[in-house]
């Protein structure tokens, strides 16, 4: 009986670091899809306040470009005087945290977002500028919740991996820990908690709607068309929507500068 209950136990302990292994995987696999090569958007960025009120419409142009192990993206707003020609570009380094340059004309300079500045609001909006970009997987432990579960997002209901991702360091995240619920289908992650420092929920974002985008070349890719981040704490909430998206048409390689940040040409 003894060897049974032994035999169990060390069933039960590879179970678990099999499940363990499937959480990371998956994770690193939602943060790896393939983006296009390039990309030229045009977005919509809708802020509401708790009532649901529409208090602010920015239109931004988004570049992208995709080479090897890194992922750069380019914010430029585009009306509103208070906020037009601010620009920020992102470096997406795969396995590492990003590096983020953002160009003010208030201040009239390129400078890097400092580490203590990645949880602030990203132009007042609901998302942060950590949340802009994608977080590698390999910084946080991710453990499964659930390995089939339906998740409604909006207009949409998908089948979902539920997987909890805690950072490995502390420092490295402005939030305790996400819960995020990923596509069997995409990889997107569709739906995502985020817990604050004392463990209470902050934040929800979900992809309302996926679009296939097919580009220049042919080659099709899963978009996010639509996207909002939902406030739980303050009640306020940003919806993401694209306007307009070229798909893997080159874009000049001066975009992706900080000269480009502060000239905008």
């Amino acid at each position: 009986m003894k060897k049974i209950f032994a035999l169990l136990a060390v069933c039960a302990l590879f179970a678990s670091v099999a499940v363990a292994e499937d959480a990371a995987s998956i994770a690193n696999k939602s943060v790896n899809i393939t983006p296009p090569e390039f990309t030229t958007t045009n977005i919509s960025f809708q802020f509401f306040d708790k009532n649901g009120k529409l208090e602010r419409d920015l239109l931004v142009d988004q570049f992208g470009r995709n080479r090897a192990d890194l992922v750069e993206t380019v914010f430029a707003f585009t009306a509103d005087a208070d906020i037009k020609n601010t620009r920020l570009l992102q470096a997406e380094k795969k396995g590492k945290q990003d590096d983020k340059w953002i160009f003010l004309p208030s201040v009239g300079t390129a400078r890097r977002v400092s580490s203590a500045e990645r949880q602030k609001s990203f132009v007042g909006s609901e998302f942060a500028f950590d949340d802009m970009s994608l977080r590698a997987a390999e910084l946080d432990t991710h453990t499964m919740i659930n390995e089939n579960v339906s998740k409604k997002v909006g207009p949409a209901t998908y089948t979902c991996w539920q997987i909890e991702s805690v950072p490995i360091k502390k420092a490295d995240s402005g939030y305790s820990k996400r819960v995020q619920f990923i596509d069997k289908k995409t990889y997107l992650p569709v739906f995502v908690e985020y817990y604050d420092r004392k463990g209470a929920l902050l934040k929800v974002c979900g992809i309302e709607e996926i679009r296939t985008g097919t580009g220049v070349t042919g080659k099709a890719y899963p978009i996010r068309w639509k996207v909002r981040m939902e406030n739980k704490q303050n009640g306020r909430t940003t919806l993401v929507t694209l306007r307009k998206q070229t798909i893997d048409k080159q874009v000049p390689d001066k975009t992706f500068t900080q000269g480009w940040l502060v000239s905008g040409k």
